[in-house]
């Protein structure tokens, strides 16, 4: 029953919403030494759980995250080494380190890759909203619902 106030979530939605939200967070690496040093790792069922979760790797899941690097953590999770490395702050710093270097070097070849016209708009020297479609031209029925209420 929903309360006055409350609105009612559909709990498919909710479930994916919360599962992208934890498999976003594996990817913080002060997060993983929390939990290495409360010992959820040593939970059988938060195994499983993270087992289950390698279903966000397929690319129809896959395209919703915004921090690729947490499927990455997702597969070291798998294995009982790593989830014991994790409690030690040299490994949080160390995983802090190769995030930080891999955003780096990711921000230094997009800069590479960026044409004269990117830059330039980026930089406002010219009209960025020239080149954006008329939304009166979209049609309802051409646009997926799949693409603004993910199920």
């Amino acid at each position: 029953m929903v309360e006055l106030g409350e609105t009612a979530v559909d709990p498919e939605k909710l479930r994916f919403q919360l599962e992208l939200e934890f498999v976003q967070c594996l990817a913080n690496p002060a997060y993983l030494q929390y939990l290495a040093q409360q010992r959820h790792f040593d939970n059988p069922a938060l195994i499983n759980y993270l087992a289950y979760l390698k279903y966000w790797q397929k690319p129809e899941y896959a395209k919703y995250i915004q921090f690729p690097y947490a499927l990455h953590i997702l597969d070291l999770l798998q294995h009982e080494s790593f989830r014991k490395a994790c409690a030690s702050a040299d490994t949080a710093a160390f995983l802090h380190k190769k995030q930080y270097y891999h955003w780096e070097a990711y921000r230094a070849r997009s800069w590479q890759n960026a044409s004269t016209a990117d830059l330039e708009s980026q930089a406002g020297f010219i009209d960025s909203t020239a080149a954006l479609p008329d939304l009166a031209v979209i049609k309802p029925e051409s646009v997926d619902p799949n693409m603004i209420n993910p199920t």
